[in-house]
Formats: C-alpha cells, sequence, structure tokens
C-alpha cells in the first residue's frame, strides 16, 4: 500500500500544482508591474525554446508539459538563493521558540 501512495503522491501533488496555478496565470496581466510573477517558470515550452518539435498525441503532449513543468522548476531551483532562506527559516524558529519558552515562563523573556 505504501509504494503505491509513494508512486501516485508525485502526479497528484502536480495536478494539484496545475490547477492552483491556472487561475494565478490569468490574473497576471491584472497585476500590478511592482509584483513579481505569481509563476515563476517559463510561459515558453522548453521544446520550443530548444527548436524541438512537439510530439503528436495527448499522451506525448502530456509528456513533454510534465517536463517543462519539471525543468522550469529545476531552474528556479537553482536561482533561488537558499542560503538567505535559511537564515530565513532559522530566524522564524528562533521567533517561535522565544514566543513559546515567553508563554511557558508565564510572559517573562
Amino acid at each position: 500500500m505504501l509504494l503505491g501512495t509513494a508512486a501516485l503522491a508525485p502526479p497528484l501533488l502536480y495536478l494539484a500544482l496545475l490547477a492552483r496555478q491556472q487561475p494565478l496565470t490569468a490574473a497576471e496581466p491584472l497585476a500590478p508591474a511592482s509584483q513579481p510573477p505569481s509563476r515563476p517558470f517559463s510561459a515558453t515550452p522548453a521544446h520550443v525554446r530548444d527548436g524541438r518539435q512537439p510530439r503528436g498525441g495527448l499522451v506525448e503532449a502530456l509528456k513533454d508539459r510534465w517536463n517543462d513543468e519539471v525543468e522550469g522548476g529545476v531552474r528556479w531551483a537553482q536561482r533561488v538563493d537558499w542560503a538567505g532562506v535559511g537564515d530565513e527559516v532559522v530566524d522564524v524558529v528562533v521567533r517561535i521558540w522565544r514566543r513559546s519558552i515567553s508563554a511557558a515562563r508565564g510572559g517573562e523573556l
């Protein structure tokens, strides 16, 4: 049962994220220019950027789209300043820890 769940989790997560991104993508032209785009991935499919011809058929088109999304996610992950993200996470954890200790002591710090 666990193997079946592990096999189904990534496609279901992908479909959930794809469904969540669709309304955000449609609203992007209405967003102010000062806001970062809600979708960090390239709108141009990889096979078009690389000059490859798209494969025919629904399954092949879905595979191409999946691969394009994965490639975009990898490119986005490579551009993220993970040291900065780690620092922010540490700051948040320290704040939560201090708050919980303060609450346990009755408000003293």
